[in-house]
């Protein structure tokens, strides 16, 4: 196992989560909250962002040698994807019934995102240097005893190549 690999893995993965998770409170829940009006919805939303942000802490005390790395990275893991799924499968399409125009939102989240990058350590996406999909795992397609979503078999798959 690489623990340098498994973890420049989670900071990368922190960061962008991180970046992620602001840009929706800042722009997309405040749309969202008054156009659908589900508040429990909503809380339920910034509660999960709320336990990312406890595990990422967490995440960033472990040492990636120290078995709670990988459990946590894993965790952290299963709750994204949970929220991603929740938001794909009830908010979005609710969102898309409303027939809201979002143009100004999406220009607006797109300007943010970069700088959010930036601000987090990472390369907006036009800046950045293209790289093999295996370089950048996303735990929207991962499911957590993948590979991808596991930092340990990330970095024993780079060393058996």
């Amino acid at each position: 196992r690489d623990e340098k690999a498994c973890a420049e893995l989670a900071r990368h993965t922190c960061a962008a989560l991180k970046a992620h998770a602001e840009l929706e409170a800042q722009l997309f829940y405040p749309a969202a909250r008054e156009l659908l009006d589900d508040e429990d919805m909503m809380e339920e939303a910034e509660v999960e962002h709320a336990t990312f942000k406890m595990l990422m802490q967490q995440l960033e005390q472990l040492d990636a040698n120290d078995a709670k790395h990988a459990a946590t990275f894993t965790v952290l893991a299963e709750y994204v994807k949970h929220h991603v799924q929740e938001e794909e499968k009830v908010m979005f399409p609710r969102i898309e019934r409303a027939h809201a125009d979002w143009s100004a939102l999406l220009e607006a989240m797109r300007a943010q995102h970069d700088e959010l990058q930036r601000a987090h350590g990472l390369q907006a996406e036009a800046e950045a240097p293209a790289a093999p999909v295996r370089a950048r795992p996303s735990t929207r397609s991962a499911g957590p005893a993948s590979d991808e979503a596991r930092p340990q078999a990330a970095a024993e798959s780079d060393d058996e190549r």
